[in-house]
């Protein structure tokens, strides 16, 4: 068993309910454990970038991604997104689509939020999952001037600390399947 796509659009209402008091529409999930939690993206953190973004008013969200995990995501729940060759990515390169480019290596954060940008960002305020640095605020500024970005890593803390009730029957079945491995030991 495991967590279905409904018990995620679940989570992640809770989170723009959270996120309300803040006036906050946007969401932007950089950490792959958030990104897992709240919407389904299963992947292995790596040096390689990965986001989901979403507007409050959207049917699903749109996912930020290395070209390799193309395959492992064209079943997830979402509604477009931006992908990339590999990590560092020159500008227009995809040899798995033929296209062989060298040159500077692309700034993902930019390429991010120029994805953003033409997706569209609801309201005036963007949730982050943490703190970005100084020069990624200055990207930020100069993409969407006009756009305040909120910490909600504290709004993800507390929803996530506590536990539903399918999250504890998963966190039980693994316990016993623990206890059997460990009577082998």
């Amino acid at each position: 068993a495991s967590l279905s796509r409904d018990w995620h659009k679940g989570r992640m209402r809770a989170l723009f309910d959270a996120l309300e008091p803040q006036g906050v529409n946007a969401v932007l999930l950089r950490n792959v454990n958030n990104a897992a939690y709240f919407v389904g993206y299963w992947v292995f953190p790596s040096e390689r970038p990965h986001a989901a973004f979403k507007n409050r008013d959207d049917e699903a969200p749109w996912l930020f991604h290395p070209q390799s995990y193309a395959e492992i995501l064209s079943t997830a729940w979402r509604d477009g997104g931006e992908s990339y060759f590999d990590f560092p990515h020159a500008d227009g390169g995809f040899p798995n689509q033929g296209v062989v480019r060298a040159g500077p290596a692309v700034d993902l954060f930019t390429f991010l939020l120029e994805g953003l940008r033409d997706k569209g960002l609801q309201g005036t305020k963007l949730g982050v999952d943490g703190d970005l640095y100084p020069s990624e605020l200055r990207k930020v500024a100069a993409i969407f001037p006009d756009v305040e970005i909120v910490n909600v890593a504290p709004a993800i803390r507390d929803l996530r600390i506590v536990k539903t009730p399918e999250e504890l029957a998963l966190y039980s079945r693994s316990y016993i399947y623990n206890d059997r491995a460990q009577a082998f030991i």
